[in-house]
């Protein structure tokens, strides 16, 4: 569903327990939330097959998030992808499960650089 809009904030990361975290405004019919940190973009085609993948419950690389009861915006927070040798950039890719069975857009937060030096 092209209407359906989800909104990201800028992502922080807290370097005590490597934590990602940012909010995600999502549409009021928005049933459940799919969310995944990683350290690197996805072209159309990479967008496409995580979602079908989570979709039709082949691939498991999302978190889910019932949104039943949950605050809006709603806060992602998760470990970050680190490499102990460098400084790594870190996005969140999104989308909400509408309660009519359709998916907003794959989102893709900004990104947000991880150090642990």
């Amino acid at each position: 569903d092209e209407t359906a809009t989800v909104t990201v904030t800028t992502p922080t990361f807290t370097r005590t327990g490597a934590v990602f975290s940012a909010f995600v405004t999502y549409p009021e019919k928005a049933v459940k939330l799919y969310y995944v940190v990683e350290d690197h973009m996805l072209n159309d085609y990479g967008a496409a097959e995580l979602m079908a993948g989570v979709l039709d419950g082949t691939s498991s690389a999302m978190t889910e998030v019932d949104l039943t009861g949950k605050a809006n915006p709603f806060e992602i927070s998760t470990k970050a992808k680190v490499n102990i040798a460098r400084p790594v950039e870190n996005v969140a890719h999104l989308f909400v499960l509408l309660e009519n069975g359709k998916v907003s857009p794959l989102v893709t937060s900004e990104s947000v650089t991880v150090s642990l030096r």
